[in-house]
């Protein structure tokens, strides 16, 4: 679970979150410092230490809760100097006790002194580094179902750029698709090859020719099934790697989802009965004439809806693994949604207001995933590397609180989990 807290000069910054479902800031308001006493002035701003003078080690448990914890000042710039004593975690409304408390603070390069990072060549050597609190984990997720080839091709540079400038000698990076099985993740520190796989990215939203056998099972379908079917085999995938990174560490990890959105709805001259087959124009053209209709627009709620549905199940694993999505829309600053080449010759283009809708729908779905996992939506820009560069700012410097629950024992129910922290004077 995460949060991410704005500080504002002697104001209350509060996180709301569902347990293991949804992570985000919801409100602003006064209140009171907390009545545990500071920690000396002269203390350092280190992690505490336990008895033996050894770090805490975090662990896990039935009833034990993980939260990372995001503060920065009014110019959004991390706030480093806070104490255990200063924040306060309630669930249901009720003071838990923070047990283990660290501040994570990373950048990614090598001690001076320290040998050069361990190349990953095992599974061993994964998990060995990945459970370093020195290290930075990152997933490039390449949502090839819901990204256009151009768009994929347009996409390339920005990503190299961020290989090269933003990744640093410990950073530990995965590339996965979305029928990449989650056992055949691998992490790596070799930037050429992360480069190749980026080179090799290329998008097909829209096209649905099969390229393996579990899509030639679905080839025939119609349109909008192999849509929604292409919807929750990435989700699925989305799932899995969250559960995948949780596995490997208890810290924060990054995701960055390069997609165009979840479609929630095809326009009506884009549905046909069977994938496989070529739009026919006339039939394309008589459907294209209900696609503002009341009836439409009452469909696309529905699907958007279900959409939504769907992807709760995303934020609940990602938010109990502790794993931010950065979704990331290769199309940049854009006014469409469809383009001439989404549909057939002869096919008449969806109405602005159509294309509108849909174009917000997707950007919506990205925009969500990010919100509720405590990332960033990198949507409508046309500079891509600025939002990148945020994702590893927020990965580089965090707190990570931990307390047994003392609400409910494994109850299988949610519960609101709220994180405050004051700040007595402007930063």
């Amino acid at each position: 679970m995460s949060f991410r807290i704005s500080a504002v000069c002697a104001l209350l910054a509060l996180g709301l979150v569902q347990t293991g479902s949804v992570a985000s800031l919801t409100a602003q308001d006064q209140a009171p410092p907390p009545a545990a006493a500071p920690a000396p002035q002269d203390a350092p701003p280190a992690a505490p230490q336990q008895a033996d003078g050894q770090p805490p080690t975090f662990r896990g448990g039935i009833n034990f809760v993980r939260v990372d914890v995001i503060v920065t000042d009014r110019k959004a710039q991390p706030i480093t100097d806070l104490k255990d004593t200063d924040f306060e975690v309630l669930e249901d409304g009720k003071p838990q006790n923070i047990e283990q408390f660290r501040l994570i603070k990373v950048d990614g390069n090598v001690r001076p002194g320290d040998p050069p990072p361990r190349q990953i060549r095992t599974r061993d050597d994964e998990e060995t580094e990945a459970a370093r609190d020195d290290v930075r984990i990152f997933v490039l997720f390449f949502d090839d179902y819901h990204v256009r080839r151009s768009t994929s091709m347009s996409v390339r540079e920005p990503l190299i750029r961020f290989v090269q400038t933003q990744l640093r000698p410990t950073d530990m990076v995965a590339v996965m698709y979305p029928l990449t099985p989650v056992s055949a993740i691998s992490f790596t520190r070799n930037h050429d090859s992360l480069i190749s796989a980026i080179r090799n990215f290329e998008g097909r939203k829209f096209d649905y020719t099969p390229k393996n056998q579990l899509e030639a099972n679905y080839m025939r379908y119609p349109t909008e099934t192999v849509e929604r079917i292409r919807n929750d085999v990435t989700m699925g995938a989305l799932q899995g790697l969250a559960v995948r990174l949780g596995s490997l560490r208890e810290g924060r990890k990054s995701v960055v989802f390069v997609s165009e959105g979840f479609t929630a709805m095809l326009p009506p001259q884009m549905r046909r009965g069977d994938a496989s087959q070529p739009a026919n124009p006339i039939e394309a053209g008589i459907a294209s004439r209900g696609q503002d209709s009341a009836q439409q627009m009452t469909a696309e709620w529905f699907g958007q809806t279900d959409v939504y549905s769907r992807m709760r199940e995303v934020f609940d694993l990602a938010n109990r693994n502790n794993t931010a999505f950065y979704s990331l829309d290769p199309r940049g600053l854009t006014p469409f949604e469809f383009g001439l080449d989404d549909f057939g010759a002869g096919v008449p283009p969806p109405s602005f207001a159509t294309d509108g809708r849909a174009l917000q729908m997707t950007q919506d779905t990205l925009r969500t995933l990010s919100e509720e996992t405590d990332g960033r939506a990198i949507v409508n820009r046309n500079t891509l590397e600025a939002g990148l560069a945020e994702m590893v700012r927020d990965s580089s410097t965090y707190y990570l609180l931990g307390y047994n629950s003392t609400v409910a024992v494994n109850d299988g129910k949610f519960h609101e989990i709220k994180v405050r922290t004051y700040l007595a004077a402007c930063t």
